[in-house]
């Protein structure tokens, strides 16, 4: 399960509105809301300032809410899992000990998978890999499970927001 006080989210938008992004972040930060209603106490902490986006560690229920009001934003991804994994065996030994249906559910979900720098560069061999353990769907209405590897490190993110934010 995902712990309620030490969630990340990497909020991505287009390249060169990193500033404006982090800006509207700082705006709408005050005006989230506790789960009672009430405004919160927590200081925006961000983790990392990257291209294309910006990394930050909240409640998870304060990072959800920001799918209401960033619109220089394009997706909302909660950071679930992440290793260091160099060859296929040891990919699919860790993929067997996760469990996707403690935070979605279900396992149906679709899947996207981005690769570069790393051994293990063939990304349809990883999403094969994903398809063996998992049940994955191409409908689009699924919850998709966003899966990085750069430089021999997976990162499994989940997209919290559907489609881009400032349609």
């Amino acid at each position: 399960m995902i712990s309620e006080m030490d969630s990340q989210f990497f909020i991505s938008c287009p390249v060169h509105f990193e500033n404006e992004l982090k800006a509207e972040l700082l705006e709408v930060w005050p005006f989230l809301l506790e789960k009672d209603g009430r405004p919160h106490a927590f200081p925006l902490n961000i983790v990392m300032e990257d291209k294309g986006g910006i990394l930050i560690e909240c409640p998870l229920h304060l990072g959800l809410q920001l799918n209401f009001f960033l619109k220089t934003a394009h997706r909302i991804l909660l950071r679930w899992k992440s290793k260091k994994i160099k060859d296929f065996q040891p990919l699919v030994h860790w993929l067997k000990e996760l469990k996707p249906e403690t935070v979605i559910g279900t396992k149906k979900f679709r899947l996207k998978v981005e690769a570069s720098k790393s051994r293990l560069n063939n990304e349809k061999r990883i999403a094969q890999v994903f398809h063996e353990v998992f049940e994955i769907v191409e409908d689009e209405t699924e919850t998709l499970l966003a899966v990085r590897v750069f430089d021999d490190l997976f990162t499994l993110s989940w997209d919290t927001s559907g489609e881009h934010l400032h349609r």
